[in-house]
């Protein structure tokens, strides 16, 4: 009993601090006028690119709303006196679930924004991206992901697959350990 309510104390500092990184990731990625601005876009171009961004806002705003519901049904199932295993993970895998299709959407709109960009530009911002952590595969830090693809195969990126993660705590990489460490530092 000891062991299922303590992995439900970690669970649950774990998701607090993943939803408080995925809102501060969202935040940044809204910068727009920083991102236009490094790759010296035109006007016309901005506007345009400006419009991609509102549209996929609004479109996407119901799933991440649907995002935090699932954070705080988790939270909730995980405070209570009796962990009931099986409603965790199917929360956990409902989590997944939206956390892949915010994903996609997201991906639609890099795909829709690439269009409208010139060739030069293209390349820019996938550079850019990967140098700020925004790349394919991020949301983990980089030392663990050799260990998400042994430990966690098929999982996409965000809460479940920190979950799974979490989970074989045991069995991570001492690096994936020291800079999961120094995240939560910071």
């Amino acid at each position: 009993m000891r062991f299922v309510r303590f992995y439900a104390i970690a669970l649950l500092v774990f998701l607090t601090i993943a939803s408080f990184d995925a809102t501060a990731d969202d935040a940044r990625r809204g910068g727009f006028a920083e991102i236009a601005d490094d790759l010296e876009l035109s006007e016309d171009v901005r506007v345009r690119v400006r419009e991609i961004f509102m549209n996929a806002w609004l479109d996407g705003r119901d799933r991440v709303l649907a995002r935090s519901e699932s954070i705080e049904r988790l939270r909730a199932l995980l405070t209570e006196a009796e962990v009931d295993r099986k409603a965790v993970r199917e929360e956990s895998a409902r989590l997944s679930e939206i956390e892949g299709e915010i994903r996609q959407s997201r991906l639609d709109t890099l795909l829709d924004i690439r269009e409208v960009l010139p060739a030069d530009k293209r390349k820019q911002l996938m550079e850019l991206q990967e140098s700020r952590g925004e790349g394919v595969g991020s949301g983990i830090p980089e030392g663990c992901r050799a260990d998400a693809e042994a430990l966690c195969p098929g999982r996409k990126a965000g809460a479940g697959l920190r979950l799974c993660l979490l989970m074989q705590r045991d069995r991570v990489s001492d690096q994936c350990r020291a800079e999961t460490r120094e995240r939560l530092n910071r």
